[in-house]
């Protein structure tokens, strides 16, 4: 949170997306586009001794969702949240995890068969 503060105050930035691009002069964009979102998280895998081909800038968008569910936040939450304007999307994203919050899986619990 230090670093994150310590950007904002230099940035002099108070809302809107945290990271937008600087074009010539200084010009910023309102938001990074997908591709450069891509871009970043891919040399990032590298660096980190990841296979580069297995994330993309939407990983953190499914991760979220995904992290939602496990949570218990709503699916309709999750959609005005991430913009999605479907529940199949989202639905797609997490199903794994859905299986797992099913009411077979819960009653399997309760019943102490897992």
């Amino acid at each position: 949170m230090q670093w994150l503060m310590a950007y904002l105050k230099a940035a002099g930035h108070g809302e809107g997306p945290l990271f937008r691009a600087a074009g010539s002069g200084g010009r910023l964009s309102e938001r990074l586009a997908g591709e450069t979102v891509a871009r970043i998280f891919k040399g990032m895998a590298r660096a980190a001794g990841i296979e580069a081909t297995a994330i993309s800038g939407h990983s953190t968008r499914i991760g979220k969702a995904q992290d939602c569910v496990a949570a218990g936040i709503s699916i309709g939450a999750i959609m005005r949240d991430g913009g999605w304007k479907s529940e199949a999307m989202v639905a797609r994203y997490t199903e794994h995890l859905q299986v797992k919050q099913g009411a077979s899986a819960m009653l399997a619990a309760k019943q102490a068969r897992l």
